[in-house]
């Protein structure tokens, strides 16, 4: 009778500290994921159908010069196609293709946002924010 009590009181107490180890865990992970996402601001510029590789290439420059830019990312219409198709897991003839160029531009802080929408509003490179 002794041993099985034993044996259980064990059990319980290897349950028990399994079950607080994946709580602390669940929780500290959340907590750095959520941190990284918030520090992960952009947002997606389409542009004029006639950039040409050398303009494009001096608005990054320009976009980049900026204190409130953190990054950007030159997305091509091609890339954005093979995108969508693996995204939707369909596949869609080429000349269909609708997707503008776009810039991927990230930022530090959603208080900058203000700031470069003024920047982007005037350019004539740019086609939607």
């Amino acid at each position: 009778m002794e041993n099985r009590k034993g044996k259980r009181t064990f059990i319980a107490l290897v349950l028990s500290f399994m079950i607080f180890n994946i709580f602390i865990s669940l929780s500290s992970n959340s907590y750095f994921i959520g941190k990284i996402l918030k520090n992960n601001y952009f947002m997606t510029v389409e542009l004029q159908n006639d950039g040409v590789k050398e303009k494009i290439q001096e608005f990054e420059k320009f976009l980049l010069e900026n204190e409130n830019v953190k990054g950007v990312k030159f997305l091509s219409k091609e890339e954005a196609f093979r995108n969508l198709q693996k995204e939707l897991e369909i596949v869609i003839p080429k000349s269909e293709n609708p997707l503008p160029n776009s810039i991927i531009i990230y930022f530090k802080n959603e208080k900058n946002l203000h700031a470069i929408q003024e920047l982007l509003d005037v350019n004539p490179m740019v086609r939607e924010i």
